[in-house]
């Protein structure tokens, strides 16, 4: 029979965990509020539920083989809590199935009542029954249920006290009622009941088997989109893929003898070809020397000029100046001198006549 801490420490095996007992547990509880409401459907108030502390040696409600829903669904809540969706969903299909058929082999053989209706009395409001639903076994069962740990036998012993009276059964269900609940609830679901033609082989999946299962279909995925990547990849290398006549010739290049051709082909994109070729090959050192010097006393030249520009034209404007004074003087000099030949000329025919004169 399947324990509270047995479950917890099988899951721990077949899937380290780093959540706390008690967290395990509320999912337990989960799981167990589930079989008393969807199988047992016992009303919410009598839905039971377990501290690990106090209850971690307790049996579980489902007894085996149909005990392996715990560990399945505490697996799939880890998943859960872990983000790890996949596995959840696939842990949780695997769960439903084994709930399922629980819960078709627990109609099979066990008598639910479906309705129990006691009064209910709102004070000034109305009177009336109240809808309730309620799995009971059998009375044995319903003892278990509230802490009963004999046998049936014991129990049937029980029943008839130390003075030999029977007890007072009017709180069980009757005849007419049980009769009732399986007319309207065990008969529409007995219709609905079915088998399967592998029951032995689906007897025989265990929690390991589907652990190992969970780790296949992990692996399929992961294959999968390492396959798809890699055809993307070579789709996109058949795009551009062709051959070579010369690849053996091709496949002997190596990075460095295309790091030289680059290197060469740099200077080649410089050269060029020059007519006065042996006048510049007759250049020296010495030579760009002097050319460097003379350029450089050239603009010093030209900084001078400048520089003295505005004294050379003030020179330059006195000089024309004086020149045209010059000039001027040189005409009345020569007015003068031509006055001074005149009167010469007249002092010649005088001393000519003179001259005449005197003979």
């Amino acid at each position: 029979m399947a324990t509270l801490k047995g479950v917890i420490d099988y899951v721990d095996e077949i899937k380290p965990n780093a959540f706390s007992n008690a967290a395990k547990t509320q999912w337990i509880n989960e799981c167990e509020g589930l079989v008393q409401t969807e199988v047992l459907l016992r009303a919410s108030e009598e839905i039971l539920a377990y501290s690990y502390d106090a209850d971690q040696n307790k049996t579980l409600l489902t007894a085996p083989p149909h005990d392996k829903i715990y560990g399945v669904y505490l697996a799939a809540m880890i998943d859960f809590a872990n983000g790890e969706y996949s596995k959840y969903q696939n842990t949780m299909q695997v769960f439903n199935g084994f709930f399922g058929e629980y819960i078709r082999w627990f109609a099979r053989n066990y008598r639910p009542a479906d309705t129990h209706q006691p009064w209910y009395d709102n004070g000034e409001a109305e009177r009336g029954l109240m809808p309730w639903r309620g799995y009971y076994l059998t009375a044995y069962g319903i003892a278990l249920k509230h802490g009963y740990q004999g046998t049936e036998e014991e129990w049937l012993a029980s029943l008839h006290g130390k003075d030999g009276i029977t007890p007072d059964m009017s709180e069980y269900p009757k005849t007419s009622e049980v009769t009732s609940i399986v007319e309207t609830v065990i008969a529409p679901m007995a219709a609905d009941a079915h088998t399967h033609d592998n029951k032995a082989a689906l007897d025989s999946l265990t929690p390991e088997l589907f652990t190992e299962l969970y780790e296949l279909q992990q692996f399929e995925d992961q294959t999968k989109e390492s396959l798809h990547t890699l055809k993307e990849s070579v789709d996109n290398f058949s795009n551009t893929a062709h051959t070579h006549e010369n690849k053996a010739v091709l496949d002997k290049i190596t990075q460095e003898m295309l790091d030289d051709i680059a290197s060469i082909g740099t200077v080649v994109g410089q050269a060029h070809w020059h007519h006065n070729l042996t006048t510049l090959n007759s250049i020296t050192e010495s030579h760009v020397t002097r050319w460097n010097e003379a350029y450089t006393t050239s603009m010093n030249l030209t900084e001078r000029v400048g520089v003295n520009e505005g004294v050379f034209e003030r020179f330059k404007t006195e000089i024309l100046y004086d020149m045209q004074g010059a000039k001027t003087s040189i005409t009345e000099i020569n007015t003068r001198l031509a006055a001074l030949e005149e009167a010469l000329s007249g002092v010649e025919d005088a001393l000519a006549d003179i001259v005449e004169v005197s003979e």
